[in-house]
């Protein structure tokens, strides 16, 4: 999710979405539920995404902040 530039694109190009952006607890930007952005604290190495819960996923700049020790 990093600082939510393309939770807030995707908002703003498709209005009608409901556009969840999440990111580790360290990294939370609760003025984005002000814009109608769900905002979710996950470490998706630890706990489950859910299956078959989002249409759509994107991991900007994400694997290199994760230890190898953690990919399954």
């Amino acid at each position: 999710g990093g600082v939510g530039h393309f939770s807030r694109y995707l908002k703003n190009k498709f209005p009608s979405w409901q556009v969840v952006h999440s990111d580790f607890t360290i990294k939370q930007y609760p003025e984005l539920e002000k814009e109608g952005i769900a905002t979710l604290a996950l470490d998706f190495t630890n706990s489950p995404v859910g299956e078959a819960k989002y249409d759509l996923i994107s991991m900007w700049e994400v694997i290199e902040h994760i230890h190898p020790s953690k990919f399954k």
